[in-house]
């Protein structure tokens, strides 16, 4: 749900993925170009944070992410990975964050504008053959 770290909001043009021990590295959607096309959704992302706060708190990327998955459909259900207590902590919290009606109507409005570059996983590798691509 946060796109391989992607919607944490911390990647950049200049972020790199070590070759074999990152399986990021193999996928387009981390390529340079991508990274730096697909900034356009984070900067977004970031707005949105702006405005919302969990315990008095400023939201994180992250959370806003989770909470905006949370908030279109009752049944799915987001499930991060981590690897860091406090990263865990903040992705429990984003279920405390809360889009009136109107909020999910313009934030959807917005994404619906931005185009993502860079398929999930390389054409024809055995990850995107698992997922029927």
């Amino acid at each position: 749900p946060l796109d391989r770290g992607f919607l944490g909001g911390n990647f950049n043009k200049n972020t790199t993925f070590h070759k074999t021990l990152d399986f990021r590295s193999t996928m387009p959607r981390f390529s340079k170009e991508a990274l730096e096309t697909n900034q356009s959704v984070v900067e977004f992302i970031k707005k949105v944070a702006q405005s919302k706060s969990i315990n008095g708190k400023p939201a994180s990327v992250a959370q806003v992410a989770l909470a905006w998955i949370l908030s279109n459909k009752s049944f799915v259900i987001p499930i991060p990975e981590t690897t860091k207590i406090h990263r865990l902590e903040e992705n429990l919290n984003a279920s405390l964050l809360h889009f009136s009606l109107n909020e999910l109507k313009e934030i959807n409005k917005e994404l619906s504008k931005i185009v993502i570059i860079g398929d999930r996983y390389a054409p024809n590798s055995d990850a995107a053959k698992s997922v029927g691509l």
